[in-house]
């Protein structure tokens, strides 16, 4: 059995760049946002041609009011970016998927509450 395996991320820091190249098989990267700012970079990022690679992202706020800004190369609904939750402990769940060699973004929902264990 084969799984998409997860990396947890505990301090993104004010710039974080994800390897997300399709070849390391991790397809779930659980962030924590621990600056005001935090730019986000993606790593080996191509994907072969007649294929797709999508990969979700956890942002969790850690200290809260924490933003992020996402690599230009990502295409958003509507042009924008979504707005995140800004409270400690909620976090927002992204998806990011390779289409024709550009990513295109899409916000699974919002406001999360993870200070809560399972």
């Amino acid at each position: 059995l084969l799984l998409p395996r997860q990396q947890v991320i505990a301090s993104a820091g004010a710039a974080l760049a994800l390897d997300v190249a399709y070849t390391a098989g991790v397809s779930f990267f659980d962030v924590t946002l621990d600056q005001p700012q935090c730019v986000l970079s993606f790593l080996n990022a191509d994907v072969p041609a007649g294929y797709t690679w999508s990969f979700t992202v956890r942002l969790r706020q850690g200290t809260g009011a924490n933003k992020v800004t996402f690599p230009a190369s990502v295409l958003w609904p509507s042009n924008r970016p979504p707005v995140l939750a800004y409270e400690a402990g909620a976090s927002d769940l992204l998806t990011f998927m390779s289409v024709d060699n550009r990513w295109l973004g899409f916000s699974d929902g919002s406001w999360f509450d993870v200070s809560v264990p399972a």
